[in-house]
């Protein structure tokens, strides 16, 4: 857990005297900027200065969370909270974060084969006379652009790479 305290025995104060409740209304309750909230063990001693806390800022909360006697966010303790109710969902929650992290990562990464100077460079390298001339030889009756990748193809199999079953060793 974030807080190394039992769902069960968590109470937030802060905002009156009564603590706060899964359903509570914060902005009701008179939640604003630089409120702080305070989360303590129900039966434990009343909460020092160095209590986890939450201070609200913009209306959004602070976004670093802190280890047991710091500093936590209120969408970390939220987070927390949920996760301690329904650890599915949690788990489900981060299966979402992760896939849009690398679905996020991979568009970035495509993004590069759209440079022009990445395409520049690559052109630079690849015979595209030589390969055009080869497609309109032996256009196969599939159209142009087709000819054009298979010749392409072609080019790169047979004469850009060489293909090797065992890489040459000296040792």
């Amino acid at each position: 857990s974030l807080t190394d305290m039992d769902p069960d025995k968590m109470r937030i104060t802060g905002l009156g005297s009564a603590p706060l409740h899964d359903l509570s209304d914060l902005v009701q309750l008179g939640l604003k900027d630089g409120s702080t909230l305070t989360l303590s063990e129900v039966g434990a001693a009343p909460p020092l200065a160095a209590a986890p806390t939450a201070v609200a800022q913009g209306g959004i909360a602070a976004a670093a969370a802190a280890p047991p006697g710091g500093s936590i966010s209120l969408d970390d303790l939220s987070k927390a909270l949920s996760a301690a109710k329904n650890p599915h969902e949690a788990q489900r929650q981060k299966g979402i974060e992760d896939m849009q992290r690398r679905v996020t990562g991979a568009m970035e990464h495509v993004l590069h084969y759209e440079r022009a100077d990445m395409q520049a460079q690559a052109l630079a390298k690849i015979p595209v006379d030589t390969i055009k001339q080869r497609a309109r030889e032996n256009p196969a009756g599939h159209g142009e652009r087709d000819a054009l990748a298979r010749a392409l193809m072609w080019w790169f199999k047979h004469e850009h790479f060489q293909w090797v079953n065992n890489a040459p060793c000296e040792h």
